[in-house]
């Protein structure tokens, strides 16, 4: 990782979905009535940091496994570190203080999991 060369990565939970609401369709009609909106801050487990980072370093593993000529397992802790070093750092840039709480930020970053990733790819040279 080239952590010289990194550039912040703004999270904006106003353009971050964080609420769904689910009904059941039967026929490609969707019953209204029947609607269970999901609170996610009820899913803490879901979002623990460990979990969040496996997940950013799979997403990237495939792509660099073709470059890497090491064990694959040794390049997925690699990348296991550098995920987890880039979420802690003050790269991550959330201009919510109330989605500064750790549940919230944990969230909000598994929420955009996939800018997450991009903005590392890009820094990490192979």
């Amino acid at each position: 990782m080239e952590w010289e060369k990194v550039a912040p990565l703004p999270l904006d939970p106003a353009t971050t979905t964080v609420s769904a609401e689910l009904a059941p369709a039967l026929g490609g009609a969707i019953h209204m009535d029947k609607i269970k909106a999901i609170d996610l801050e009820r899913l803490p487990d879901g979002f623990r940091l460990q979990r969040i980072v496996f997940r950013a370093a799979s997403k990237v593993l495939p792509e660099l496994s073709r470059q890497f000529s090491g064990e694959n397992t040794y390049l997925a802790a690699q990348l296991a570190q550098i995920v987890e070093t880039f979420l802690n750092s003050r790269f991550v840039q959330i201009p919510s203080l109330f989605h500064q709480d750790p549940l919230r930020r944990r969230i909000l970053i598994a929420l955009n999991i996939d800018t997450v990733v991009q903005h590392v790819r890009q820094f990490i040279s192979g």
